[in-house]
């Protein structure tokens, strides 16, 4: 018998769903995403559920992102030609199960204390509460891995203040509970000892029939809840810095302003993980974000299925993986190797759509 990712369980009206992979902090595999699409079909239906609280199990992550290693290893055995099966089919699951928690008829909240990273932002910027804790650490470091912010940050990114989302893009920066309230990316502050007793008020929470009377007995509860103790965000000095990024059209660009940009340790951890990262991922994310700016949300997840095909068709993303993930040498051997050697043809070709009008994938998705 093979393991259980999910554990689940309603008790009067709360729906309550941990992400069963402790050792792999809690990151997707295929197994688990389509789980949990199933159950909250499910749960959307049962009249015995009015609520869902979402979270990893441990105290390390709530989810640390998808599961890149069994992409690599579908990707490294090149037993077919085009795009691979493995990969298409994980993407698909896994932004069908972020655009379904956005657009979810029930509130779902989420418990994002440890590592939220990658994929786990997706799973968290759908939700209709997003709690952080004084453990939590965020981030999209897609960069790192020849890839790009992907499961809807197309969409959440551009929600951010001016610029913000396009430096977090670049830089794969981390960001703590102060940043994630002082940004958008979430809701609530908490302490982690305050989970059983949030889940217990749950358990005993009148419950309404109509959604918008949850939503806010959920909200007040959780403000009753909170604490100011917020750690002190590495970003608040920054959102004017971030601004001055809003309109640029070029990654030299984006570099040139950062010399302006305020010292400190977070800003050059931040930069260095951009300088490090992906040439070409640098140059899909600036376009990838543009772009996005005016896209619904089922319009960024049907862009980003797109990008993320032809990004596995790239050799920047098997080696970026292999590098940071597979042999750790931290040493990827990018392709092209600098900013200088790209083209924008090279750029624009990751977003030739892969698919004709009304044959996308998510095309049958509901608007």
């Amino acid at each position: 018998m093979g393991q259980q990712f999910l554990i689940t369980n309603v008790n009067h009206g709360l729906g309550h769903i941990i992400l069963n992979a402790e050792s792999s902090l809690n990151a997707l595999n295929q197994v688990m995403a389509e789980e949990l699409l199933e159950i909250l079909a499910e749960w959307e239906n049962n009249s015995e559920v009015s609520c869902i609280f979402l979270e990893g199990a441990g105290e390390r992550a709530f989810c640390a992102g998808g599961d890149i290693k069994n992409l690599y290893q579908a990707l490294k055995q090149k037993d077919h030609e085009g795009i691979n099966p493995t990969c298409l089919k994980f993407f698909i699951t896994e932004y069908t199960l972020d655009y379904k928690i956005h657009t979810y008829s029930k509130p779902i909240i989420t418990w994002n204390t440890g590592i939220t990273m990658g994929g786990g932002m997706g799973l968290m910027n759908g939700a209709s509460h997003r709690i952080v804790t004084q453990t939590s650490l965020l981030a999209m470091p897609e960069i790192s891995i020849g890839l790009y912010p992907d499961v809807g940050a197309t969409y959440f990114f551009n929600k951010l203040p001016p610029g913000a989302g396009l430096f977090l893009g670049l830089t794969g920066a981390r960001l703590n509970a102060g940043d994630a309230l002082t940004l958008g990316l979430s809701d609530f502050f908490l302490k982690t000892q305050t989970k059983e007793i949030l889940l217990k008020n749950l358990i005993e929470m009148s419950w309404d029939l109509k959604r918008e009377a949850n939503d806010q007995k959920i909200s007040s509860l959780l403000k009753d809840l909170s604490t100011n103790e917020l750690p002190l965000p590495w970003t608040k000095d920054y959102l004017p810095f971030f601004e001055k990024l809003k309109d640029i059209t070029s990654v030299s660009e984006f570099i040139n302003l950062c010399k302006s940009f305020p010292a400190s340790e977070w800003f050059h951890k931040s930069m260095d993980t951009f300088f490090k990262g992906s040439p070409m991922s640098a140059s899909i994310i600036l376009h990838q974000l543009q772009l996005g700016r005016g896209l619904s949300l089922k319009e960024a997840f049907q862009a980003e299925l797109n990008l993320s095909v032809h990004c596995s068709l790239k050799p920047d993303f098997v080696e970026g993986v292999r590098a940071l993930l597979i042999d750790k040498d931290q040493n990827p051997q990018w392709s092209p190797p600098s900013l200088d050697e790209i083209t924008q043809d090279e750029v624009a070709c990751h977003f030739i759509p892969l698919w004709v009008a009304n044959e996308h994938p998510f095309d049958n998705w509901m608007n």
